[in-house]
């Protein structure tokens, strides 16, 4: 529930309110989810710079976790659109143990 009292006094005051949704992840089907933190970020082909950008995708998205490199410094996603890359563990978010995910 929202509540917003408003009280007018002078004809001259003005409210707004907004809102944006925070906290609970689209549904992953049961896989971990993390959140972008970087205002953009590269998906890549593989665990690294080196691989090719396969997209950049903006702050806020939620990617679903599916393995992660020898020492979770890189992430293996899927992305809203169905697709697999790979993103730096640093410019994402999770409650989830990265460590807990299988080398991929």
């Amino acid at each position: 529930p929202v509540r917003l009292d408003y009280y007018e006094r002078s004809h001259l005051a003005r409210i707004q309110l907004s809102w944006a949704r925070v906290g609970a992840a689209p549904d992953t089907g049961g896989q971990p989810s993390a959140t972008v933190t970087a205002s953009w970020l590269n998906v890549r082909t593989g665990p690294g710079i080196q691989n090719s950008r396969i997209d950049t995708i903006p702050n806020g998205t939620v990617l679903t976790l599916i393995a992660r490199n020898d020492d979770a410094s890189w992430v293996q996603v899927i992305l809203p659109d169905g697709r697999m890359g790979w993103v730096s563990a640093a410019y994402i978010s999770t409650t989830y143990p990265l460590s807990n995910l299988g080398v991929g």
